[in-house]
């Protein structure tokens, strides 16, 4: 049996309350950990040590050179240096509920713009995590249009053993209206019979982001987003992983 593959064809890529999908054509995420050698007299070849984990992403689009909307060169340009906790989340597949993303807290450090002589101008832009490692996190609330208070689908994410933590990253990305609070909840069952809130998100009273951080602890294998909105409509990207600390 062949292995299944992906054409990254139909990605969704997010920088705290920004949503580039559509926009960029080229994307990276780098993970690691630092090569520390340890190797002494007598030792015959290298011995490496593992350091520090690093994560790091690199994006490329197309200059846009527009005023409104802004164009996603004047928006790289304006974050370099974001001491923030936006996340960077990649959705490869489609962006939809219930898939696979790849996220981490990051920051935004450099802008290389390019340009050749006959060519469409290019804007890269390159993030780091800040204190954050890269989490395969599960889509609980898919960035579609809404307009009330809701739940999201449950799923089964597993339990997080006292040496796991629950991961989430929250992309409001349109709003108009009065507050949203987003949440993740869990329980030990698919029906969500007894919901615990586990995290939950300070009031967004417009467009922003936000990353949180849990300990198990946590018996429960179920998981979902829950939002509580007033106003008219809202779009919002809720990514939640369980991994080790």
């Amino acid at each position: 049996m062949s292995a299944q593959v992906l054409v990254f064809k139909n990605s969704k890529l997010y920088w705290g309350p920004n949503d580039w999908s559509g926009q960029t054509n080229d994307a990276s995420i780098e993970f690691g950990v630092e090569e520390l050698p340890k190797h002494a007299s007598g030792d015959g070849t290298k011995i490496i040590h593992p350091g520090l984990m690093n994560v790091s992403a690199k994006m490329g689009a197309f200059w846009q050179a527009q005023l409104t909307p802004v164009g996603i060169e004047k928006l790289v340009f304006a974050g370099i240096g974001d001491e923030g906790d936006a996340p960077f989340t990649l959705a490869p597949v489609a962006g939809a509920d219930g898939e696979a993303a790849l996220t981490f807290r990051a920051g935004l450090v450099s802008d290389p713009t390019s340009a050749q002589h006959g060519q469409l101008a290019r804007v890269e832009a390159a993030f780091a995590a800040r204190a954050s490692r890269l989490v395969d996190g599960t889509i609980l609330a898919d960035a579609v249009n809404r307009v009330a208070t809701g739940n999201g689908v449950a799923r089964q994410l597993g339990a997080a053993s006292a040496l796991k933590r629950l991961y989430v990253a929250m992309h409001v990305l349109a709003f108009v209206g009065t507050t949203l609070t987003l949440k993740v909840q869990s329980d030990d069952n698919s029906g969500m019979t007894t919901p615990v809130d586990r995290v939950t998100s300070s009031a967004f009273t417009t467009v922003g982001s936000a990353w949180a951080e849990l300990d198990g602890p946590i018996t429960d294998d179920w998981w979902r987003a829950t939002w509580t909105f007033t106003g008219t409509s809202f779009t919002a990207l809720l990514v939640a992983g369980i991994l080790n600390r």
